[in-house]
């Protein structure tokens, strides 16, 4: 027990008789306050803030033909005409019943590729599987959107049990026609 007493002694000794720590820290004039808000930052010169800023400008600019990653839009192609050919690859109709137009052309059930074509001012509707143009119909250009709110868009619309109306938009026009329905009852 003795031991413990000379040695707790000897430690309290010890720190009575160092320096405090500030004083080794090169703190000796340090008081805590608005004064010495700055105590211990080394002065910058006035070059050094120069290229400090310059460095952040030419930064925050960065290059501006930056690289993006991925393919570009066109895939190299310069024309519009691929944007058009894309939107009309998604516009997709599935009948319900079986259709036959004015020529006589039968539209059987199924899902069908519907593009849209202008020509001499008359407006065509044509349907679709794969390659294969199933039936043609000529269709009435219209300034109405029918509601919709997507620009590329096709819809069967039931008018009664002998008639449907489909309704069609696209970047360069928007167009409507009644299709007759086949009758069954009658083969």
């Amino acid at each position: 027990m003795k031991k413990f007493y000379i040695i707790l002694s000897l430690f309290f000794i010890s720190l009575l008789t160092n320096p405090a720590v500030a004083d080794d820290l090169g703190m000796e004039n340090y008081t805590s306050g608005f004064e010495n808000a700055w105590y211990g930052q080394k002065p910058v010169t006035n070059e050094e803030f120069e290229k400090a800023v310059t460095k952040l400008e030419d930064k925050k600019k960065g290059p501006k033909n930056k690289a993006f990653k991925g393919n570009n839009l066109n895939n190299g192609v310069e024309n519009s005409n691929y944007l058009n050919e894309l939107s009309e690859k998604t516009i997709l109709l599935g009948l319900p019943v079986e259709l036959i137009t004015s020529d006589g052309e039968e539209i059987p059930v199924g899902h069908y590729n519907v593009v849209g074509k202008k020509i001499k001012n008359k407006i065509y509707i044509e349907f679709r599987q794969s390659y294969s143009v199933i039936a043609t119909v000529e269709a009435s250009e219209t300034d109405s959107d029918f509601g919709e709110t997507s620009i590329n868009f096709v819809k069967l619309l039931p008018c009664d049990e002998t008639k449907v109306k489909i309704i069609y938009g696209s970047v360069e026009f928007n167009a409507a026609t009644f299709i007759n329905v086949k009758n069954i009852l009658s083969d």
